[in-house]
């Protein structure tokens, strides 16, 4: 069933109000590799995009610098350098209360192959133990993960 004329107008002049565009390029070939990522979680290309920014956002945002050597390091003017700094320090202080301590019981509970692949075991971990302990967790699976391509090309030699 088509639309009529007036009610596509009311829908423009809803997405035109509520909506804004960004144009993203990507290099020829890898919008059908996006769209297959996206099909094979049932969205479409645009969802599967604002998802991706939104947990982007998300994880950048836990990312807290440990030490003023850290902070960024653009020409803002004095007066604003402090008032970056106590942005920073305010996060820093949320961080050291927020999350929760890493422990060796902790580590055996983490599904490894799950940590490489999933965004959102990712982002559980980060959410629950911070940024640093996710790091480094993610370079002991990349570790463990070599390990194993090792063995199994050792086995088939």
């Amino acid at each position: 069933m088509s639309m009529s004329k007036v009610q596509q107008k009311a829908v423009n002049k809803y997405v035109k109000e509520n909506y804004e565009e960004i144009k993203v390029r990507v290099k020829k070939g890898y919008k059908s590799e996006i769209k297959a990522h996206a099909n094979m979680y049932k969205e479409s290309i645009n969802s599967f995009i604002g998802r991706a920014i939104e947990e982007t956002i998300k994880r950048d945002n836990l990312k807290i610098p440990l030490s003023d050597s850290l902070l960024p390091t653009v020409n803002i003017g004095e007066s604003n350098q402090s008032t970056v700094k106590t942005q920073f320090e305010k996060r820093r202080e949320k961080q050291e209360k927020y999350y929760k301590p890493f422990t060796e019981t902790d580590e055996e509970h983490i599904n490894f192959s799950e940590l490489l692949t999933n965004i959102k075991y990712q982002v559980n971990i980060a959410d629950t133990y911070g940024i640093e302990v996710l790091s480094s967790l993610i370079e002991k699976a990349r570790q463990k993960a070599a390990e194993i391509n090792i063995a199994e090309n050792n086995k088939q030699k």
